[in-house]
């Protein structure tokens, strides 16, 4: 994977910011968030008929000291495996937990919402809990541009026609469809009964696990990044819109005329 930019043993900030408070968390605790790795994970994300040979790069940003990475570096020995997330604590964790890695597996400290060195370049961006933490720590008007900066990213550190794969507890994540950046979007299930629940943000309760799926698209205008759709200001009922919003939207989404 072309990843030059960083001393990998390099820590960041050890006491402030978004640096200092997952230093803190993962000094304290150690999780595996949403779904536990298994090779039936694995298979989903990555088929082996299809991908057993192919040279893919892998991605993997808000790592934490998750064992994915490393479980997919084992079964897929052909792909190029990059394991990267913003506490340089959880990323010593995991070099720790196994002195003798397979050799396509590299561990970084990266910042998946600072504004990156474009010099990364990988087949698939692979995201178990990192685009769902901001959702759930973030306040409502910070969500969006936060989400822009690590769409941005993301984007940019896709290969020409590359896959972001986003695991969710979340059916519906809007920011993510309407993406310009991203030409195909789509998502499937992830049973319970099949894959092992792992850990969420904040013990939430978890009821259902969802595999987003996002094709890098053509150059976006950063100005106008999401696909925004006209609402209609007459519903067939004959009713007006007011203010709109979502009491407007679920009027017209549900109203039988």
């Amino acid at each position: 994977v072309h990843f030059p930019f960083m001393d990998q043993t390099q820590p960041q900030s050890q006491t402030c910011g978004p640096q200092g408070f997952w230093n803190l968390y993962h000094a304290q605790t150690a999780v595996d968030w949403i779904l536990e790795p298994t090779i039936e994970l694995c298979e989903v994300l990555f088929p082996s008929q299809a991908s057993c040979d192919l040279a893919c790069e892998v991605l993997e940003i808000g790592a934490g000291t998750s064992t994915l990475s490393d479980l997919l570096a084992r079964s897929r020995p052909n792909f190029k495996v990059l394991s990267t997330d913003v506490s340089h604590v959880a990323i010593s964790q995991a070099q720790a937990r196994d002195p003798a890695p397979p050799s396509n597996l590299t561990y970084a400290v990266l910042d998946a919402i600072e504004p990156n060195i474009t010099s990364i370049s990988a087949d698939v961006v692979l995201d178990k809990g990192c685009l769902d933490t901001f959702l759930f720590r973030l306040k409502h008007a910070e969500r969006e541009p936060t989400l822009l900066k690590l769409l941005t990213n993301v984007y940019g550190w896709l290969k020409e026609g590359g896959t972001y794969m986003v695991v969710s507890p979340r059916k519906v994540l809007p920011k993510l469809r309407d993406f310009k950046g991203f030409s195909e979007y789509s998502r499937s299930p992830l049973p319970l009964s099949t894959f092992r629940a792992g850990g969420l943000d904040g013990g939430r309760e978890q009821s259902e696990v969802w595999l987003h799926r996002c094709k890098k698209g053509a150059t976006f205008d950063a100005a106008n990044p999401f696909k925004v759709e006209e609402e209609p200001h007459v519903c067939a009922c004959g009713k007006t819109r007011g203010a709109g919003g979502r009491k407007w939207r679920n009027h017209v989404k549900h109203c039988k005329g």
